[in-house]
């Protein structure tokens, strides 16, 4: 869209989406990343995340109304996850949060506004329902009604799907709750394995990633 898009007549707002930095690259090769959540997660799982993610790269404005939960220990490469999501879809297009309680700010709705929310250390006690009662409303809806702070009460675009990262397990889901794909990460033995994958990443490597979202098959996804 234009740099200024109107919404309505007379009401007109700053676009403040920006394309990626990192293009698709066919002549990188995106193995690293496919073995590394092949190892992690198993064959099966991997390949629906990487379909899940291919969606949002395509697809960004249809959400899916599901999300990822991710958990493991530490070493377990999550934060790699959440590093080559933010360098293949672009910080634009990225909420990027450092803890589950900024999810539960008065302007929470800003955080659902980009094509993905990925919050790096999620922990939910018993007492969190209201919380995640409200996470799983804005995972299930295109458009939400909310009262930001400092501003009046209105109708928000709310566009983005969680992924989610924990040290354990969730305990904030009900039994039959079908919105999370939740799985757990297996760790790599060698921790210099890490070094390796950042050095291909930031070597070509999200150029790859770009590449293989771009082109993976989505017309299967439910």
């Amino acid at each position: 869209q234009p740099p200024i898009m109107e919404l309505e007549p007379g009401l007109c707002v700053k676009n403040l989406w920006r394309a990626p930095e990192v293009e698709p690259d066919s002549a990188s090769d995106p193995w690293p990343f496919t073995h590394f959540m092949s190892f992690a997660f198993g064959d099966a799982e991997a390949q629906y995340m990487i379909k899940w993610l291919a969606w949002q790269y395509q697809r960004p404005l249809d959400k899916p109304h599901t999300g990822l939960f991710i958990y493991g220990p530490q070493g377990s490469g999550k934060g790699f996850i959440a590093d080559v999501v933010t360098a293949v879809f672009g910080n634009s297009a990225v909420t990027r949060l450092s803890d589950s309680g900024q999810l539960s700010s008065m302007s929470h709705v800003d955080l659902w506004q980009r094509t993905l929310l990925v919050c790096e250390e999620v922990f939910f006690s018993q007492k969190s329902k209201k919380l995640a009662n409200s996470i799983k409303a804005y995972m299930g809806s295109d458009r939400t009604s909310a009262d930001r702070k400092n501003a009046h009460f209105a109708e928000y675009a709310i566009p983005a799907n969680p992924i989610f990262f924990s040290n354990h397990p969730p305990k904030f889901l009900e039994k039959d709750d079908r919105r999370w794909f939740v799985r757990e990460m297996r760790k790599q033995p060698e921790t210099s394995y890490y070094s390796l994958l950042y050095r291909w990443l930031e070597g070509g490597g999200a150029a790859a990633v770009a590449h293989l979202l771009a082109t993976t098959d989505i017309s299967d996804v439910s």
